[in-house]
């Protein structure tokens, strides 16, 4: 994998658009591409908020 031992982007299997900054760059927002799961199950995503003082 990757170029020369060098890491690449293969567009084609990425699983998410690009991120969306917002509020300052404080709310990152990352939308899936339509993925299943071998079963026929839709690979879906959580919420995540990170602990913050």
């Amino acid at each position: 994998m990757g170029n020369n031992g060098e890491p690449t982007l293969n567009e084609s299997l990425n699983l998410a658009y690009p991120p969306a900054f917002s509020n300052g760059n404080t709310t990152v927002m990352v939308t899936l591409e339509h993925r299943v799961w071998s079963d026929g199950q839709l690979a879906a995503s959580g919420y995540y908020r990170p602990n913050t003082p």
